[in-house]
């Protein structure tokens, strides 16, 4: 019975590092690309906004400057992947 626990922890250890790497392996690739992105994304009130369907990112339509503080909304710019 010991054996047969020796052996599953084993595994399960293995498995738990493979799968460690993999995340590892990934972020490395994608980590400095998004770390060029801006946090946060300044958008209007009333303004209509877009859907990437693909990262569910949401990103202002109008470029128009922000010009007072009541009239900005901020939203969170990250991959919801993360």
């Amino acid at each position: 019975v010991k054996q047969i626990y020796l052996q599953v922890a084993k595994s399960m250890k293995e498995y738990e590092d493979k799968k460690y790497n993999q995340w590892r392996e990934e972020t490395e690739q994608i980590l400095p690309l998004l770390l060029k992105n801006t946090l946060l994304t300044v958008i209007r009130v009333g303004a209509a906004t877009s859907v990437n369907p693909e990262t569910s990112e949401q990103s202002s339509v109008t470029e128009e400057p922000v010009t007072t503080k009541k009239s900005a909304h901020y939203i969170v710019n990250f991959s919801p992947v993360l």
